[in-house]
């Protein structure tokens, strides 16, 4: 999958929320003639240090004063996409609204799910959940979506799918639920993230009407024999 490719263009909104992602003055995002490289004035992401990919550009973000001097090595390629709740796509399949009482669910199907799925994600009904949706199959809930808040920018979906179940909508279904739900609750702009070798997490994105905004290469303090 060539991520770059799939860039779309930053509207000034979605630019005033991407800059409250990173702690940086939204005109730093805003206009391309800006320097190559911006420092935070407020907390951001707690990935740490960035070199922000644009469709049109490359932006690097730094957390604290004269880091751009220093050497960097690379952590992680990461991917930021933003959705519109208002033009969400409806969800094809039946979810059903998910609340407290149906935490022995999620517990099922966390069960479900590997080690390495649960690191990618691992929603659940807590205080501080928004919304969530899931779909249920036979008394078991098989894919679930929630929208949580964020330290810093809009609110973020956590999506995980039973792996006996996937490849049939159900994630997608859950997904686009929740941003539907959105919506009628007056929230505006929702997040997915995830990192560029989910390929699986970045195609769902795209059917549930994300737009890939931003690939984040995500560095750190290289080491003196880095050098």
């Amino acid at each position: 999958m060539h991520l770059s490719q799939h860039l779309q263009p930053i509207t000034e909104t979605e630019a005033v929320a991407l800059a409250s992602c990173w702690g940086v003055s939204a005109q730093d995002v805003i206009d391309t003639r800006r320097s190559s490289w911006v420092q935070a004035t407020s907390p951001g992401d707690a990935t740490g240090p960035r070199l922000v990919q644009f469709r049109d550009r490359t932006l690097a973000v730094y957390p604290h004063p004269g880091e751009p001097n220093q050497a960097w090595a690379p952590r992680f390629l990461a991917v930021r996409a933003f959705a519109d709740t208002a033009t969400a796509p409806m969800p094809e399949r039946a979810t059903a609204r998910l609340h407290s009482t149906d935490a022995p669910l999620v517990v099922d199907l966390h069960e479900r799910c590997s080690r390495a799925d649960l690191a990618a994600a691992t929603p659940h009904l807590g205080q501080e959940t928004i919304l969530a949706r899931g779909v249920i199959i036979d008394h078991r809930l098989v894919a679930m979506c929630t929208l949580v808040p964020t330290c810093a920018g809009p609110p973020e979906v956590s999506v995980l799918a039973c792996p006996s179940s996937r490849g049939r909508g159900y994630a997608t279904a859950a997904e686009r639920a929740v941003l539907v739900d959105a919506a009628r609750h007056g929230i505006g702009t929702v997040q997915h993230r995830t990192i560029a070798q989910d390929h699986a997490s970045i195609s769902l994105a795209l059917r549930s009407g994300f737009r890939i905004l931003t690939l984040e290469h995500i560095v750190q303090p290289a080491s003196t024999t880095d050098r």
